[in-house]
């Protein structure tokens, strides 16, 4: 009987032994893997981000083909587009291409008529259905603009709202107005320093204020922070938006005006420099010049040719008396992602960027979309 009692009590002890052990074991092990799949994923995410910001893609200069449009299937853009990345072709390290960023741009204005959808991008980086990812390009400094009469208030901030004093602020002003009986867009630079607590306030010859609620007016404001390079675009009321890719430029239909007429060619910026580019008038009629409600919200307008710097385009349309500026800037922030970020698992990664000599700072999400 004794003997029945002590290998009942040695099962016991060995069974409690053995459970001890588990419980202690088990949470190591999940530990262990977790830690695993994180450190996977982050040298995936490493991989995927190190392609996009230092390959090119392929054709090296797939910004530039039209032929990649909205009017494709997903499928039918991958016969045209081969390989994805942002980076220049033949540039230094992180220096990407400003006609594939736009590709990625799609909520500014009226909409991206050469977007390529995040869908297109993960097939071609092998991970559609498997991962999800976020892109975010946003400018390295944040710009603020306060307009009274005939001055502008500018402020320079970090992203964190730091104030950022000595910021070297150059600002193009322009406007529509009357000279000789015709409408042309005036045009003014002034320049200066802001102090301590980041700003600085510039005086025009004309009172902007006033012209931004009639005909409209637009500023262009690249700021220099000891090598860190940020334009900002702002534009007043009574502004038509329109966006730019390669050398189309695509004006919306501002409902409930009527036709409106296209005055003149449009005055292109590159910094620094301001010059008039030329409208291809390819059906020789007088109706590629007006823009009307048809088939679609918008017409397209081909320029002879543009600066791969342009970074803001502008012209006069009219309606009667009625004079609108139409503004079409390089977007300064892109959003582009398959999805909400999710998943268990996350991984973010940052770098500086360089985009037609400006500083950017791109932000890169990659999670595991089944977790």
């Amino acid at each position: 009987m004794h003997v029945l009692y002590e290998y009942l009590f040695v099962c016991l002890i060995a069974f409690l032994i053995i459970n001890t052990s588990v419980s202690t074991i088990l949470p190591l092990i999940d530990i262990h893997l977790s830690q695993t799949e994180e450190y996977q994923l982050e040298k995936l995410a490493e991989r995927i981000f190190d392609k996009i910001l230092l390959t090119p893609g392929y054709p090296y200069n797939w910004g530039e083909d039209i032929r990649i449009n909205q009017t494709l299937t997903e499928d039918e853009m991958l016969q045209y587009l081969k390989d994805f990345g942002l980076a220049k072709a033949g540039a230094s390290p992180y220096v990407l291409d400003p006609n594939k960023v736009i590709r990625l741009e799609n909520g500014s204005g009226i909409d991206n008529l050469y977007y390529i959808p995040p869908k297109v991008i993960s097939k071609l980086l092998g991970i559609e259905g498997k991962y999800g990812f976020q892109l975010t390009i946003i400018p390295a400094l944040n710009i603020t603009i306060e307009v009274s009469g005939n001055t502008l208030t500018v402020g320079v901030y970090s992203q964190e709202k730091v104030p950022l004093p000595a910021s070297e602020v150059t600002v193009y002003a322009i406007w529509v107005e009357n000279k000789g009986g015709k409408d042309v867009l005036n045009n003014e630079t002034k320049t200066a320093k802001t102090d301590w607590n980041g700003k600085c306030t510039l005086s025009f010859s004309a009172n902007l204020e006033s012209k931004g609620n009639k005909e409209g007016a637009s500023f262009i404001i690249y700021v220099d922070f000891y090598g860190i390079r940020t334009v900002y675009i702002s534009s007043l009321s009574q502004t038509i938006l329109a966006s730019i890719s390669e050398k189309y430029l695509a004006i919306e239909y501002l409902e409930g005006t009527g036709a409106l007429h296209l005055e003149s060619d449009p005055l292109l910026v590159a910094f620094p420099n301001i010059f008039y580019g030329e409208i291809i008038n390819e059906t020789k009629g007088e109706s590629t010049w007006v823009i009307n409600k048809g088939s679609k919200s918008y017409k397209v307008y081909g320029l002879s040719s543009i600066d791969p710097y342009t970074n803001y385009i502008a012209l006069i349309v009219k309606k009667g008396n009625d004079k609108f500026l139409v503004i079409a800037p390089r977007p300064s922030i892109v959003y582009y992602a398959t999805g909400p970020i999710a998943g268990v698992h996350r991984v973010k990664l940052t770098k500086v960027v360089t985009i037609n000599d400006l500083t950017y700072f791109i932000e890169f999400y990659l999670w595991r979309m089944a977790e």
